[in-house]
């Protein structure tokens, strides 16, 4: 994390304005722990299996529920974050290696 100061130009007059620059990976982080704090304990557990790319009849397998529920869980994760697919959540958040 770094400061810096970016200049904005206004006929003669310059305006400094603090900036805080992160990197992709903090930002990614950061935006990680906010979502999990919005989440049920189950959303996380079905997200990181999204994260993973499992499938939903290879989630339903691993947590020991229905394929139902799991696409229950999708939807509810979708619409939290506001995302038309998983994938674009996973795009928000990134792949789990």
């Amino acid at each position: 994390m770094s400061k810096f100061a970016m200049s904005l130009e206004r006929g003669s007059l310059v305006i400094r304005v603090p900036v805080r620059v992160e990197t992709a990976k903090e930002g990614g982080k950061r935006r990680e722990q906010e979502a999990k704090r919005l989440l049920t304990r189950r959303e996380v557990e079905v997200f990181e299996a999204i994260r993973r790319r499992l499938q939903d009849k290879e989630i339903a397998a691993e947590l020991h529920i229905s394929v139902s529920a799991v696409k229950h869980h999708v939807m509810h994760l979708l619409r939290k974050f506001e995302c038309a697919s998983r994938w674009e959540l996973v795009r928000k958040f990134g792949f789990k290696d």
